[in-house]
Protein backbone atom coordinates (compact mmCIF):
# COMPACT_ATOMS: atom_id res chain seq x y z
CA UNK A 1 0.00 0.00 0.00
CA UNK A 2 1.43 3.39 -0.97
CA UNK A 3 1.71 6.37 1.36
CA UNK A 4 -1.28 7.84 -0.42
CA UNK A 5 -3.58 4.87 0.16
CA UNK A 6 -5.68 4.17 3.23
CA UNK A 7 -7.73 1.16 4.26
CA UNK A 8 -10.88 2.25 6.08
CA UNK A 9 -13.12 0.04 8.22
CA UNK A 10 -16.71 1.27 8.32
CA UNK A 11 -20.18 0.31 9.54
CA UNK A 12 -23.21 1.01 7.38
CA UNK A 13 -26.41 1.87 9.30
CA UNK A 14 -29.73 3.49 8.55
CA UNK A 15 -32.77 4.90 10.32
CA UNK A 16 -35.90 4.62 8.16
CA UNK A 17 -33.69 4.52 5.07
CA UNK A 18 -31.70 7.62 6.06
CA UNK A 19 -28.30 5.92 5.67
CA UNK A 20 -24.95 6.52 7.33
CA UNK A 21 -21.36 5.40 7.14
CA UNK A 22 -19.96 5.26 10.70
CA UNK A 23 -16.22 5.53 11.19
CA UNK A 24 -14.82 4.61 14.59
CA UNK A 25 -12.07 7.17 15.11
CA UNK A 26 -11.95 6.65 18.88
CA UNK A 27 -9.00 4.26 18.81
CA UNK A 28 -7.48 5.34 15.46
CA UNK A 29 -7.50 8.97 14.38
CA UNK A 30 -9.04 9.79 10.99
CA UNK A 31 -9.52 13.02 9.08
CA UNK A 32 -11.43 13.61 5.86
CA UNK A 33 -11.24 16.26 3.18
CA UNK A 34 -14.45 17.24 1.36
CA UNK A 35 -13.23 15.45 -1.78
CA UNK A 36 -12.60 12.24 0.17
CA UNK A 37 -16.09 12.39 1.69
CA UNK A 38 -17.58 12.87 -1.79
CA UNK A 39 -15.58 9.89 -3.07
CA UNK A 40 -16.73 7.64 -0.22
CA UNK A 41 -20.30 8.92 -0.54
CA UNK A 42 -20.63 8.05 -4.22
CA UNK A 43 -23.22 5.28 -4.48
CA UNK A 44 -21.66 3.89 -7.66
CA UNK A 45 -17.93 3.88 -6.91
CA UNK A 46 -17.73 4.35 -3.12
CA UNK A 47 -19.76 3.27 -0.11
CA UNK A 48 -22.77 5.54 -0.57
CA UNK A 49 -24.57 7.37 2.24
CA UNK A 50 -26.55 10.45 3.16
CA UNK A 51 -24.06 11.29 5.92
CA UNK A 52 -20.64 10.11 7.01
CA UNK A 53 -20.36 10.02 10.80
CA UNK A 54 -16.94 10.30 12.43
CA UNK A 55 -16.63 9.26 16.07
CA UNK A 56 -13.72 10.73 18.01
CA UNK A 57 -12.31 10.30 21.50
CA UNK A 58 -13.66 12.74 24.07
CA UNK A 59 -11.51 13.60 27.08
CA UNK A 60 -13.92 15.67 29.18
CA UNK A 61 -16.50 14.17 31.52
CA UNK A 62 -19.54 15.88 29.99
CA UNK A 63 -19.87 13.51 27.04
CA UNK A 64 -19.09 9.95 25.98
CA UNK A 65 -17.82 10.66 22.47
CA UNK A 66 -17.31 13.55 20.04
CA UNK A 67 -19.18 13.30 16.73
CA UNK A 68 -18.78 15.01 13.36
CA UNK A 69 -21.38 14.75 10.58
CA UNK A 70 -20.50 15.17 6.89
CA UNK A 71 -23.08 15.31 4.09
CA UNK A 72 -22.41 13.22 1.00
CA UNK A 73 -21.37 16.37 -0.90
CA UNK A 74 -18.48 16.86 1.54
CA UNK A 75 -19.99 19.67 3.59
CA UNK A 76 -20.29 19.48 7.37
CA UNK A 77 -23.66 19.67 9.11
CA UNK A 78 -24.26 20.90 12.63
CA UNK A 79 -26.76 18.26 13.75
CA UNK A 80 -28.34 15.01 12.57
CA UNK A 81 -31.12 13.48 14.67
CA UNK A 82 -31.19 10.08 12.98
CA UNK A 83 -27.40 10.06 12.98
CA UNK A 84 -27.41 10.51 16.77
CA UNK A 85 -29.83 7.59 17.09
CA UNK A 86 -27.51 5.42 14.98
CA UNK A 87 -24.43 6.47 16.97
CA UNK A 88 -26.06 5.63 20.32
CA UNK A 89 -26.93 2.11 19.13
CA UNK A 90 -23.44 1.62 17.64
CA UNK A 91 -21.71 2.67 20.87
CA UNK A 92 -23.93 0.43 23.00
CA UNK A 93 -23.58 -2.59 20.69
CA UNK A 94 -19.78 -2.37 20.72
CA UNK A 95 -19.67 -1.70 24.48
CA UNK A 96 -18.07 1.70 23.98
CA UNK A 97 -20.65 2.92 26.50
CA UNK A 98 -22.09 0.93 29.39
CA UNK A 99 -25.12 3.01 30.31
CA UNK A 100 -28.39 3.41 28.44
CA UNK A 101 -27.92 7.19 28.60
CA UNK A 102 -25.49 8.33 25.89
CA UNK A 103 -24.07 11.85 25.63
CA UNK A 104 -22.69 13.06 22.30
CA UNK A 105 -20.59 16.17 21.85
CA UNK A 106 -21.51 17.83 18.56
CA UNK A 107 -20.18 21.28 17.64
CA UNK A 108 -19.43 22.01 21.32
CA UNK A 109 -23.00 21.14 22.32
CA UNK A 110 -24.14 18.03 24.18
CA UNK A 111 -26.92 15.91 22.64
CA UNK A 112 -28.48 13.30 24.91
CA UNK A 113 -29.71 9.92 23.67
CA UNK A 114 -31.32 7.03 25.50
CA UNK A 115 -31.43 3.34 24.61
CA UNK A 116 -35.09 2.49 25.30
CA UNK A 117 -35.04 -1.17 24.18
CA UNK A 118 -32.60 -3.64 22.63
CA UNK A 119 -32.24 -7.38 22.10
CA UNK A 120 -29.71 -9.96 20.94
CA UNK A 121 -30.79 -9.51 17.31
CA UNK A 122 -29.37 -5.96 17.32
CA UNK A 123 -32.86 -4.45 17.30
CA UNK A 124 -32.82 -1.12 19.10
CA UNK A 125 -35.27 1.61 20.01
CA UNK A 126 -33.53 4.90 20.73
CA UNK A 127 -34.61 8.41 21.69
CA UNK A 128 -32.64 11.56 20.95
CA UNK A 129 -33.25 14.82 22.79
CA UNK A 130 -32.61 17.53 20.22
CA UNK A 131 -32.96 20.54 22.51
CA UNK A 132 -35.42 23.40 22.21
CA UNK A 133 -36.34 24.73 18.76
CA UNK A 134 -35.07 28.21 17.99
CA UNK A 135 -37.42 30.44 16.00
CA UNK A 136 -35.37 33.64 15.99
CA UNK A 137 -34.55 34.47 12.35
CA UNK A 138 -30.97 35.53 13.08
CA UNK A 139 -30.23 32.19 14.71
CA UNK A 140 -31.58 29.96 11.92
CA UNK A 141 -30.23 31.98 10.00
CA UNK A 142 -33.04 33.55 7.97
CA UNK A 143 -33.36 37.12 6.69
CA UNK A 144 -36.40 38.76 8.27
CA UNK A 145 -37.06 41.97 10.19
CA UNK A 146 -39.26 40.22 12.74
CA UNK A 147 -40.10 36.76 14.02
CA UNK A 148 -43.31 35.20 12.67
CA UNK A 149 -45.03 31.81 12.68
CA UNK A 150 -44.85 31.76 8.89
CA UNK A 151 -43.09 33.82 6.24
CA UNK A 152 -44.00 34.50 2.63
CA UNK A 153 -41.33 33.22 0.24
CA UNK A 154 -41.40 33.78 -3.50
CA UNK A 155 -39.84 31.06 -5.66
CA UNK A 156 -39.73 30.88 -9.48
CA UNK A 157 -41.83 27.72 -9.92
CA UNK A 158 -44.79 28.95 -7.87
CA UNK A 159 -47.31 31.54 -9.06
CA UNK A 160 -48.09 32.53 -5.46
CA UNK A 161 -45.73 33.00 -2.50
CA UNK A 162 -45.17 29.99 -0.26
CA UNK A 163 -45.98 30.16 3.45
CA UNK A 164 -42.92 28.77 5.21
CA UNK A 165 -42.28 27.97 8.87
CA UNK A 166 -38.63 28.58 9.73
CA UNK A 167 -36.71 27.22 12.73
CA UNK A 168 -33.44 25.75 13.90
CA UNK A 169 -32.86 22.47 15.71
CA UNK A 170 -29.11 22.88 15.64
CA UNK A 171 -29.48 23.04 11.84
CA UNK A 172 -31.85 25.17 9.74
CA UNK A 173 -35.29 24.03 8.54
CA UNK A 174 -38.03 25.38 6.29
CA UNK A 175 -41.40 23.64 6.56
CA UNK A 176 -44.14 24.07 3.94
CA UNK A 177 -47.64 22.71 4.63
CA UNK A 178 -49.49 21.34 1.57
CA UNK A 179 -52.86 19.66 1.10
CA UNK A 180 -51.27 16.61 -0.57
CA UNK A 181 -47.73 15.35 -1.15
CA UNK A 182 -48.71 13.40 -4.26
CA UNK A 183 -47.81 15.97 -6.87
CA UNK A 184 -45.20 18.07 -5.08
CA UNK A 185 -42.15 18.66 -7.35
CA UNK A 186 -39.75 18.12 -4.43
CA UNK A 187 -36.53 18.41 -6.46
CA UNK A 188 -37.56 21.75 -7.95
CA UNK A 189 -39.19 23.21 -4.85
CA UNK A 190 -36.53 21.96 -2.46
CA UNK A 191 -33.72 23.36 -4.58
CA UNK A 192 -35.45 26.74 -4.96
CA UNK A 193 -36.01 27.13 -1.22
CA UNK A 194 -32.48 25.99 -0.37
CA UNK A 195 -30.95 28.49 -2.75
CA UNK A 196 -33.22 31.37 -1.74
CA UNK A 197 -31.40 34.53 -0.65
CA UNK A 198 -33.39 34.52 2.60
CA UNK A 199 -31.34 31.50 3.76
CA UNK A 200 -27.69 32.65 3.78
CA UNK A 201 -26.44 29.19 4.83
CA UNK A 202 -29.07 27.25 2.87
CA UNK A 203 -31.63 25.10 4.70
CA UNK A 204 -33.24 21.69 4.98
CA UNK A 205 -36.71 21.61 3.44
CA UNK A 206 -39.69 19.61 4.69
CA UNK A 207 -42.97 19.45 2.76
CA UNK A 208 -45.71 18.49 5.24
CA UNK A 209 -49.14 16.97 4.72
CA UNK A 210 -51.40 17.01 7.78
CA UNK A 211 -53.36 13.77 8.20
CA UNK A 212 -54.91 14.40 11.63
CA UNK A 213 -53.82 15.92 14.94
CA UNK A 214 -51.52 12.99 15.73
CA UNK A 215 -50.21 12.07 12.27
CA UNK A 216 -48.37 13.81 9.47
CA UNK A 217 -46.46 12.88 6.30
CA UNK A 218 -43.38 14.62 4.94
CA UNK A 219 -40.95 14.56 2.08
CA UNK A 220 -37.48 15.89 2.79
CA UNK A 221 -34.98 17.76 0.64
CA UNK A 222 -31.86 17.72 2.75
CA UNK A 223 -29.11 20.29 2.57
CA UNK A 224 -26.01 18.75 0.97
CA UNK A 225 -27.86 15.55 0.03
CA UNK A 226 -31.08 16.19 -1.93
CA UNK A 227 -34.26 14.20 -1.36
CA UNK A 228 -33.74 11.60 1.34
CA UNK A 229 -35.81 8.76 2.73
CA UNK A 230 -35.94 10.15 6.27
CA UNK A 231 -34.55 12.76 8.63
CA UNK A 232 -34.77 12.94 12.41
CA UNK A 233 -34.40 16.70 12.66
CA UNK A 234 -36.64 17.07 9.58
CA UNK A 235 -39.41 15.08 11.22
CA UNK A 236 -38.94 17.07 14.42
CA UNK A 237 -39.09 20.40 12.56
CA UNK A 238 -42.28 19.34 10.77
CA UNK A 239 -43.90 18.26 14.04
CA UNK A 240 -42.94 21.50 15.78
CA UNK A 241 -44.13 23.66 12.88
CA UNK A 242 -47.42 21.77 12.74
CA UNK A 243 -47.94 22.21 16.46
CA UNK A 244 -47.19 25.94 16.28
CA UNK A 245 -49.85 26.21 13.57
CA UNK A 246 -52.35 24.33 15.80
CA UNK A 247 -52.49 21.24 13.58
CA UNK A 248 -50.79 18.77 15.92
CA UNK A 249 -50.89 17.61 19.52
CA UNK A 250 -47.66 17.44 21.54
CA UNK A 251 -47.03 13.85 20.41
CA UNK A 252 -47.19 13.06 16.71
CA UNK A 253 -46.18 10.29 14.31
CA UNK A 254 -44.35 11.64 11.30
CA UNK A 255 -44.33 9.33 8.29
CA UNK A 256 -41.54 9.59 5.70
CA UNK A 257 -40.81 7.59 2.54
CA UNK A 258 -38.47 5.32 4.52
CA UNK A 259 -40.57 4.88 7.66
CA UNK A 260 -42.05 6.77 10.60
CA UNK A 261 -40.80 8.28 13.86
CA UNK A 262 -42.50 9.51 17.01
CA UNK A 263 -41.89 13.17 17.91
CA UNK A 264 -42.79 14.72 21.27
CA UNK A 265 -42.65 18.41 22.12
CA UNK A 266 -44.34 20.10 25.08
CA UNK A 267 -43.86 23.58 23.65
CA UNK A 268 -42.11 26.73 24.83
CA UNK A 269 -38.56 25.94 25.98
CA UNK A 270 -39.03 22.16 26.10
CA UNK A 271 -36.69 19.87 24.15
CA UNK A 272 -37.89 18.04 21.07
CA UNK A 273 -37.61 14.25 21.47
CA UNK A 274 -37.49 11.85 18.53
CA UNK A 275 -37.89 8.08 18.93
CA UNK A 276 -36.96 5.61 16.19
CA UNK A 277 -35.36 2.25 15.41
CA UNK A 278 -31.82 2.24 13.96
CA UNK A 279 -30.70 -0.68 11.80
CA UNK A 280 -27.26 -2.21 11.26
CA UNK A 281 -26.80 -2.99 7.56
CA UNK A 282 -23.23 -4.31 7.25
CA UNK A 283 -19.57 -3.67 8.03
CA UNK A 284 -16.81 -3.47 5.47
CA UNK A 285 -13.39 -2.20 4.45
CA UNK A 286 -12.65 0.15 1.57
CA UNK A 287 -9.28 1.09 0.15
CA UNK A 288 -9.07 4.62 -1.14
CA UNK A 289 -6.73 7.48 -1.86
CA UNK A 290 -6.66 10.16 0.80
CA UNK A 291 -6.43 12.66 -2.09
CA UNK A 292 -9.43 11.27 -4.03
Amino acid sequence: MSDYEQSLVFTKMHVCGNDFCLINGISEKHSFTPSTVRYLGDRHTGIGFDQLILLERQTDTNSDVAVQFFNSDGTKTEQCGNGCIAVAAFLYKHQLVRESQVRLKISNQITECEIIQFNSRDEYTVEVKLGSPNFHPNDVPFHSHKQQKQYELEVPSQAKPLFVSVLSLGNPHAVVVVSSLDNVPIDILGDEIQQHDAFPRSTNVEILEIQDDSNGKIRIFERGVGETQASGTGAAAAAVAGQCLDFFRDSVNISMPGGSVLVRWEGQDSPVIVRSKPSFAFTGTIRFSSFS
